[in-house]
Parts: structure tokens; C-alpha cells; sequence
């Protein structure tokens, strides 16, 4: 799990809520029997989120392609609106999280609010993490010993896929090629201006690296190129700088 700015909230969704709010409201307030269509899954709002974290599940982190497909998923279920009979989290912006299908379904509405999962749009959540040699996460020294963060690490294990262990295989299988072409670049970019040959095979695997973020973790690569400074290519390079 890899911390995203999600960016300021489109224009469009102050305009949706607005437009909704009275369906919503007679809903959660029993006036209605059924709720309205959910309109945070309109262009306008899922282009902008989806950017946000480059086509990659905030939990998971797989690219929402191979997914199979890609939600929009309310970090604090909107049933809490219903409980609350108002319209609080339906359309925060800051609420969404992209998501492929299979987090989104483990979570469902669950909420915890003492140690609710762990939020990808949090600073502080995101740190609170550390990558393994196996391709997963486990929590930061510091936070072992609090009972909170060891609950919120263990929800966001039971309810989203960020420790599945085939996800696992892929992170690590795609971590250590990246690793090795990122080691093989630096070597050829060294001496590219003397050598012709060498200049060529950086330019091949440039294109081999490009070639994973198109259907892969892309928050991954950028997360790895982060990591060395000295890796003579940048996530924009690949296409997956800021959004």
C-alpha cells in the first residue's frame, strides 16, 4: 500500500451532490424504499481518482486491468449515512478510494472505528507500513506494540487483498525485475556516450521496464525508482509520473 494525494475534488461532484442530496436523504430517512443510482461512478469523478493512483487498487495495489475491474470505493461505508440519516460520506471526495473489484467486495461495509483499515490516502497510515522480501507488508517496529495499530493491520489483512499471497508473488516477481533492470540501466547509462552498444541496451530496458507499468503495479514502479535516486529514469519517464 503505496500513500496517494487524490488531488483537490472535481468541479463536477459539489454539482452531483447537489442534484442528489434529496434522493439520498428520503432514502436514508426511510421516504424512500430503494437508493438513487450511485453517481460517483460518472467520468467526471472516476477519470480524476482513477488517475490519482495510476489504474492501481489503493489496497492491493494491482493494476484494475488485469483486475478484472475497477470501483470506486467508499473508505467509510456510506451505510454510516444511513445509520445517521444524513449525507456525510456518500460524496467526500476525500472518502474515495479506487479499488478493485475483489477489495471492494471483501470490505463491503465494514467499519471499525477504533481500527478501522488502514487508509491509502493517509500519510501516516502508509508509513506505518514496510515492504517484506516476500512482496507484502507487515507494520513498523514502533507500532507492534500498539493494540490499535496491530487491529487496523489485522482488518485491512481480513478485508482487503494487500496480503494475498498470489498478489504477494506478483509484488516480489515484479519488484526484483525492476530491481535487475534499474541495476542493468545504471550500468549502461554509465557508459552510453562511449559505447554504442551500451546506449542501445538502455533504450531496450527502458522499453521493457515501460512495458510493465502498462498492466502491472504501477504504484510499485514508481515506489522502487523513489527509492534510488540514482536510477537514471523517473516514473515520468514510464508514463506514470503525477497525475
Amino acid at each position: 500500500m503505496f500513500f496517494v494525494d487524490r488531488g483537490p475534488a472535481p468541479d463536477a461532484l459539489a454539482e452531483i451532490e447537489k442534484e442528489e442530496r434529496e434522493k439520498w436523504l428520503a432514502y436514508f430517512q426511510g421516504r424512500r424504499k430503494s437508493p438513487p443510482n450511485g453517481r460517483w461512478t460518472e467520468n467526471a469523478v472516476r477519470d480524476i481518482l482513477i488517475a490519482a493512483f495510476q489504474e492501481n487498487c489503493g489496497y492491493c495495489g494491482r493494476h484494475t486491468t488485469v483486475a478484472k475491474a475497477g470501483e470506486v470505493d467508499h473508505f467509510k461505508p456510506k451505510c454510516l449515512d444511513k445509520q445517521n440519516k444524513q449525507l456525510v460520506l456518500t460524496y467526500r471526495w476525500t472518502n474515495y478510494v479506487w479499488s478493485c473489484h475483489a477489495c471492494n467486495k471483501r470490505k463491503l461495509d465494514f467499519y471499525e472505528e477504533q481500527a478501522h483499515i488502514l487508509d491509502p490516502c493517509c500519510q501516516k497510515d502508509t508509513a506505518s507500513l514496510v515492504w517484506n522480501d516476500r512482496g507484502g507488508y507487515r507494520l513498523r517496529e514502533k507500532y507492534k506494540n500498539d493494540p490499535r495499530w496491530l487491529k487496523r493491520f489485522e482488518n485491512t489483512g481480513e478485508k482487503t487483498l494487500i496480503n494475498d499471497p498470489a498478489i504477494m508473488h506478483d509484488r516480489k516477481f515484479l519488484y526484483d525485475q525492476i530491481e535487475t533492470f534499474c541495476l542493468q540501466m545504471k550500468h549502461d547509462a554509465k557508459f552510453a556516450k562511449t559505447s554504442p552498444k551500451n546506449s542501445a541496451r538502455f533504450e531496450k530496458t527502458l522499453e521493457q521496464l515501460r512495458a510493465l507499468t502498462k498492466n502491472h503495479f504501477k504504484l510499485l514502479t514508481k515506489y522502487c525508482l523513489e527509492q534510488d535516486p540514482k536510477t537514471p529514469v523517473t516514473a515520468e519517464d514510464l508514463g506514470i509520473g503525477n497525475p
